[in-house]
């Protein structure tokens, strides 16, 4: 656990834990709630179900981990593990005693730790961010996004003694979540990428989504800085005057600390100017869309207060790819370009994309394949038809040469389009993928976009995305 380790003794203490036998002197390292992530000197939470308890011991055995914490409830047998050289701590509740011990690892790391927050974004801007720390140092950066408080620990614990900085991003679903996972990152700086209607289904209001990501802010190092969205409407009213740290803003206007300008679009990649306090740089990135400009500003920002040169930031930022299915963009059948954006999408991180399209599409053809962007649960279904129908009217104000839409919602992307007077030969709705396929294929222009969309969660546009890459490379026909 951050190189030394420590004895059984102490993590019991840590937990409030009872040892029940503890029979190897092993120094506990890491810990985990995951079996995958077991390894020699680890400690064990035992959430997951094993029902043959030879089995979990063979296993334990085969990775040569230390012992097992338990719900004292829990009953184990206590000889067969003492004869297998491994240790059991029984705790009233494991829940508690797993925080506990993930805060205790985190109170030895004594590297700056970036906790990356906001609606939508938070994955990208965290990729840039490592882009640019790992061109200068050695440093963790979150995998995937696993960003709930059993992911972050899991991302936590891999901070090792080499590494320099960290990243992790942090999600949020509920009011308590990132208090709770803040209050474990602790983080030296923290990172709003933007507010929007992310959850708004879950939590009501947009009022309640701002309290709840607040949260973060209790447990913000006051020696580090909150880097937020200063071209944000609703991180306008983010309560930044409850904390007693330095606040720096990024956007697109010059009362930002840090703002770009000269935004231009070639290729799929984007090239700006970011101007802060002491100077300019003159950026690439190889993405597109003014919201990627923003989370690239929210990178720039978390290199400088690190203390890594511009040069250094600019050629780290050149090192980023987009993450996939966010804004992944991929060759398909008959010269198109496909743009999978299939991961996850909001009413308005949809409409921030739709916004950018004439911007990176020039002249090109448009087809646009959009599915579902809430879930199919019949008690949201005034407020999902009302976002759904908003977005189609955003589709038919734009000149695009079709529009597929797909699942339980999606209809009304098509009624809102064909209100604004979009072509009806031109719009295509289908409850499910399968049915969508064929009808795809035959409206496909040569050389156009493809953009896929949706909430994977809801509509998974996979299927349709890898036929059309799977055509494209000749494996089933041109």
């Amino acid at each position: 656990m951050i190189s030394k380790g420590y004895p059984y003794e102490e993590i019991a203490r840590i937990i409030e834990g009872k040892i029940i036998t503890w029979n190897n002197d092993k120094i506990i390292r890491s810990f985990s709630n995951r079996m995958n992530r077991v390894a020699e000197g680890s400690l064990y939470f035992f959430y997951e179900d094993w029902e043959d308890e030879d089995a979990l011991i063979a296993e334990m055995t085969k990775r040569n981990a230390a012992g097992i914490v338990i719900n004292r409830n829990q009953k184990l047998d206590v000889e067969k593990w003492s004869q297998a050289g491994l240790g059991i701590l029984g705790v009233f509740m494991l829940d508690p005693a797993y925080y506990n011990l993930a805060r205790f690892y985190r109170s030895k790391i004594d590297i700056p730790i970036v906790e990356v927050i906001g609606s939508s974004g938070k994955t990208t801007t965290k990729e840039m961010i490592g882009a640019i720390l790992q061109y200068s140092m050695p440093a963790l950066v979150g995998y995937a996004n696993l960003n709930s408080t059993s992911g972050i620990i899991a991302q936590l614990t891999g901070i090792q003694d080499f590494h320099k900085a960290a990243v992790i991003e942090a999600g949020m679903k509920r009011k308590g979540e990132m208090g709770l996972s803040s209050s474990i990152v602790r983080p030296t700086s923290g990172v709003v990428t933007g507010i929007n209607r992310s959850h708004f289904a879950r939590m009501g209001s947009i009022d309640e989504i701002i309290s709840a990501k607040a949260e973060m802010l209790e447990y913000l190092s006051e020696d580090g800085c909150l880097i937020i969205n200063g071209s944000d409407e609703n991180c306008s009213r983010f309560p930044v005057e409850r904390y007693k740290g330095k606040v720096l803003t990024f956007g697109f206007s010059d009362k930002c600390d840090i703002w770009a300008s000269d935004i231009r679009y070639k290729n799929f990649t984007t090239t700006f100017k970011a101007h802060y306090d002491k100077g300019t740089m003159d950026c690439t990135l190889n993405a597109v869309g003014k919201y990627n400009v923003s989370n690239a500003l929210a990178a720039i920002m978390v290199g400088l207060k690190i203390g890594i040169t511009p040069d250094n930031i600019v050629q780290g930022l050149l090192r980023f790819k987009p993450f996939s299915s966010r804004m992944e963009i991929l060759k398909g059948i008959k010269g198109t370009t496909i743009i999978n954006d299939n991961y996850n999408a909001n009413p308005d991180s949809t409409g921030m994309l739709l916004n950018e399209i004439p911007a990176f599409a020039g002249k090109q053809p448009v087809i646009l394949v959009m599915g579902d962007m809430e879930n199919p649960a019949e008690e949201i279904s005034d407020y999902a038809r009302k976002v759904h129908f908003e977005i189609g009217e955003q589709i038919g104000r734009l000149k695009v040469d079709g529009l597929f839409a797909i699942g339980k919602w999606a209809e009304e992307y098509v009624n809102g389009a064909a209100g604004q007077g979009m072509d009806r030969a031109k719009l295509h709705y289908f409850k499910n993928i399968e049915d969508a396929g064929e009808a795809l294929l035959k409206n496909i222009t040569a050389g156009s976009i493809i953009l896929f969309k949706a909430s994977k969660a809801y509509v998974d546009l996979g299927k349709l995305i890898s036929m059309l890459r799977q055509l494209g490379e000749g494996q089933y026909g041109k």
